[in-house]
């Protein structure tokens, strides 16, 4: 029988996990591994490992997976895996890149909604005053009269602006990948290069993933181009902002505030970073990918793709399928 190990507690939708691995002639063994030595101990002698948390995937530690065939990260993202270190031992890399993609774009436009239209400061504002002041909110722009960028038109993007056209937003984005504008049959979207989507957008909403071209791309250099205040929505990844200067660009008045799921320190944080002491910036967990509905979508999607790869199928979402010749 194969082993199959879960290397950390993020997804606990075990029996469904179970029943599918069973029906590949695998078993499944749960740790909650917090170093390295603990993740070479849980997983030297595994079939096939499943993993939220690619901290401990260092050369040594993938070195000691010896009967390894395939390793599973539990997200769309794969920015942050040791994929070299996997290619060199032959080991399939698989993400599961669809499981949450409405959840992501949903949270994306609940956050936008909850900055745009000052949500949480009119909450507060009424809790404190216990009496109605609604000139006190100024301004807030019509949505109908607004122009949101879209930083990423990926699936998720698209998906995002499918629901902003919805509130009848003019729709813009920046992505290298895409050629030209943007029709679908429900919106359209113009294509634009960054420095015009800092410049000319209401709201920007990110979608893409971290790369090295785009760490820290939104910078004080970025924010410095604003010209309607915009409030900024990050759902994509926390390098791809500089904190700091987004704290600045909100101070100056360049940017009215924001509104992030992903935080670039989130194993460290500290009460007085400045995410938590900048007024204007609302935070959710890194929760824009739960639901239900995603958490039995990707217990599912991860257990058929392990069972492919241990009865020698090719997996659907192979990520260093080029380095490994395949």
């Amino acid at each position: 029988m194969y082993k199959v190990v879960l290397a950390d507690k993020m997804l606990e939708e075990l029996s469904l996990l179970k029943e599918i691995l069973q029906q590949g002639g695998a078993e499944l063994f749960t740790y909650d591994c917090q170093s390295e030595d603990e993740m070479i101990e849980a997983t030297k002698d595994a079939d096939a490992v499943m993993t939220a948390d690619l901290r401990f995937f260092t050369d040594k530690m993938v070195d000691s997976l010896d009967k390894c065939k395939v390793v599973v990260i539990m997200s769309i993202g794969v920015d942050g895996m040791n994929i070299d270190a996997l290619t060199r031992k032959g080991i399939k890399f698989v993400n599961v890149p669809d499981y949450c993609l409405d959840e992501v774009a949903d949270h994306a436009l609940a956050l936008l909604l909850s900055v745009h239209r000052k949500v949480m400061s009119a909450d507060k504002m009424l809790r404190e005053d216990l009496q109605y002041h609604p000139k006190k909110m100024r301004k807030i722009k019509g949505l109908s009269d607004t122009t949101v960028g879209i930083y990423g038109f990926g699936r998720i993007g698209k998906r995002s602006a499918k629901r902003l056209a919805a509130f009848g937003c003019a729709l813009q984005f920046c992505d290298p990948y895409i050629d030209g504008d943007y029709a679908g049959e429900t919106f359209t979207a113009a294509k634009v290069d960054f420095e015009t989507l800092m410049r000319t957008s209401d709201d920007i909403l990110i979608h893409a993933p971290a790369t090295e071209e785009n760490d820290h791309i939104f910078s004080d250099d970025a924010f410095a181009l604003c010209e309607r205040e915009p409030y900024i929505i990050n759902v994509g990844r926390g390098e791809i902002i500089d904190v700091d200067a987004l704290s600045r660009a909100i101070y100056s008045g360049k940017v009215s505030g924001a509104a992030l799921d992903v935080h670039e320190n989130y194993s460290d944080f500290k009460a007085d970073d400045v995410i938590f002491t900048t007024p204007n910036i609302v935070l959710t967990p890194h929760c824009a990918w739960y639901s239900e509905t995603s958490l039995n979508n990707m217990a599912r999607t991860v257990a058929q793709e392990i069972n492919r790869v241990l009865s020698g199928q090719m997996p659907l979402s192979l990520v260093n399928k080029k380095e490994l010749g395949l």
